[in-house]
């Protein structure tokens, strides 16, 4: 007996199983569905068994995720505003990103969504007209994976870092500009990463070829965030560090502000370690040593204030930066621990 097809694709569609042949399971259809999929009898439909023992359907086998197409009608708005629509749009899993305006393109707008396609891995520009750019990612989530983007920005995040506090110890040390390079490559993996999983959370069958779950993928994207700013405050350590050139400042203090910068860049490189080896011991670890840090801090708080001059304010800045730093890297810890019991529940 056929159940009434509900329009609310939220909606508990409950069905009986039928016996059919003496042995054989059976259970219909919606036809609302096989409608919508351009199905009709004899046409194959692929059957998956997911992890957490619920049956996903779909139309036709295919391993090929699908595809996603968005058209953005262009209106009157500043550059800034073009650009985070066409990141958000990236970030959203769309493979295919449409522009249409009813007036020609202007240079500004061109110039716009090239520097997002530069910014994205994967994009390229496919199609330009005088009204029209489409915009296509050719990247295969397969060839680039969650974990591999994610131990490349944690590598590039303490690499920065390292160079940051190079440059505490020496300002007057030359600078080559490549933080900002390097920080910019750490955004653009982690927009990848984030790509990555919503384009999952769209097509259940990338959850197979990149053998991950759906919440295992929350986790990578939680800690690819928390590299993104840990990496953001390498750049602001070394920014600040750049304002000591040519002041003077109490050695001493500055061997305490880099002593600390050494623990929170170990713990933020052995959370990140416990969460690829998802180690729940090393993570507690970590979350224990960053609360010392917090503790230093403040005691090392009150030294720098009884400094003078600009050097006392770029001092407190990098120590907040430092502090910070501890604290994601607690925050990676207290990920890798959810993701050690996740993994045991499944």
């Amino acid at each position: 007996m056929m159940s009434t097809p509900s329009p609310r694709g939220d909606a508990l569609d409950i069905r009986k199983l039928q016996l059919t042949g003496g042995s054989s399971i059976a259970i219909t259809l919606p036809k609302h569905w096989v409608d919508s999929a351009g199905l009709k009898a004899g046409d194959p439909v692929a059957c998956q068994v997911r992890q957490d023992g619920s049956l996903l359907l779909m139309p036709r086998p295919s391993n090929k995720p699908a595809s996603q197409k968005l058209t953005l009608e262009l209106a009157k708005e500043s550059p800034e505003h073009l650009f985070r629509r066409l990141v958000a749009a990236y970030l959203n899993g769309c493979d295919i990103i449409e522009l249409h305006s009813k007036a020609p393109l202007t240079s500004e707008e061109r110039s716009t969504v090239r520097k997002a396609v530069k910014r994205a891995i994967g994009l390229e520009v496919v199609d330009e007209g005088p009204n029209a750019i489409t915009i296509q990612d050719f990247l295969d989530p397969t060839e680039f994976p969650l974990e591999k983007g994610l131990r490349r920005m944690g590598a590039m995040t303490q690499v920065m870092f390292t160079d940051a506090l190079a440059l505490l110890a020496t300002p007057d040390m030359p600078t080559d500009g490549t933080m900002d390079e390097r920080d910019s490559e750490v955004d653009r993996l982690y927009w990848l990463i984030n790509k990555q999983y919503h384009t999952l959370l769209r097509d259940a069958r990338l959850s197979s070829r990149l053998e991950m779950t759906s919440s295992q993928a929350l986790n990578y994207l939680l800690v690819a965030r928390i590299a993104e700013r840990t990496a953001d405050h390498a750049v602001r350590i070394a920014e600040n560090a750049a304002e000591l050139k040519g002041t003077r400042v109490d050695p001493a203090v500055v061997r305490k502000v880099q002593k600390l910068a050494d623990e929170s860049l170990g713990i933020f490189k052995d959370a990140m370690s416990a969460f690829f080896k998802r180690d729940a011991a090393a993570a507690n670890a970590v979350v224990d040593r960053a609360e010392k840090v917090h503790a230093a801090k403040r005691a090392l708080v009150h030294e720098i204030m009884e400094l003078k001059g600009p050097s006392a304010v770029a001092l407190a800045y990098i120590l907040e930066s430092v502090e910070r730093t501890a604290s994601y890297g607690s925050d990676v810890g207290e990920v890798a621990i959810n993701h050690v019991v996740a993994a045991g529940s499944e």
